[in-house]
């Protein structure tokens, strides 16, 4: 347990309903590994993780592109920076229109190899549990280490998928 009240403050996530650190991590199209973000509170957002990182001045206008979660909102970012944006549509509305479907899809087809990646890094089992105290100095080390060891796995896809 931490010591100091703000610091059990900022690393308490809402969603995961304990304490955590979180990285931002990208992924080629490929599902190598491509980028990691240092340690973060559970408390921070995405957003606030991707300006800290300075993310977008690390991508390549009009070529590069981005996928995030629903409610990632860096739009104004990746528009200022002409980076193209995926992000899943919200229903407005009982049902989305059939482009936003379409979309929504694509997105989701997508995702799968991420989650794929995203399920190798919780292989390790090192970030499911409690982490001792005396090892978060480390905390970075260690996530730059198993993301090189994903990356040496066999790949995800096959060369003839993309």
């Amino acid at each position: 347990t931490l010591k100091c009240l703000n610091c059990r403050i900022a690393s308490y996530s809402n969603y995961k309903s304990r304490r955590t650190v979180k990285f931002l991590i990208g992924f080629s199209p490929a599902g190598l590994i491509t980028f990691v973000s240092q340690a973060y509170s559970g408390k921070s957002s995405d957003k606030f993780i991707v300006n800290e990182e300075k993310l977008m001045d690390r991508l390549e206008a009009h070529s590069d592109e981005i996928m995030v979660d629903k409610g990632v909102s860096i739009e104004s970012e990746c528009s200022t920076k002409c980076i193209k944006l995926h992000m899943p549509p919200f229903m407005k509305g009982d049902k989305l229109t059939p482009q936003e479907a379409s979309r929504n899809e694509a997105i989701a087809r997508a995702r799968v190899h991420v989650e794929r990646a995203i399920q190798r890094i919780k292989f390790f089992g090192i970030f499911s549990r409690t982490i001792n105290l005396s090892m978060l100095g480390n905390i970075n080390d260690i996530m730059t280490v198993v993301c090189g060891i994903v990356n040496l796995s066999p790949p995800i896809l096959n060369d003839d998928k993309f």
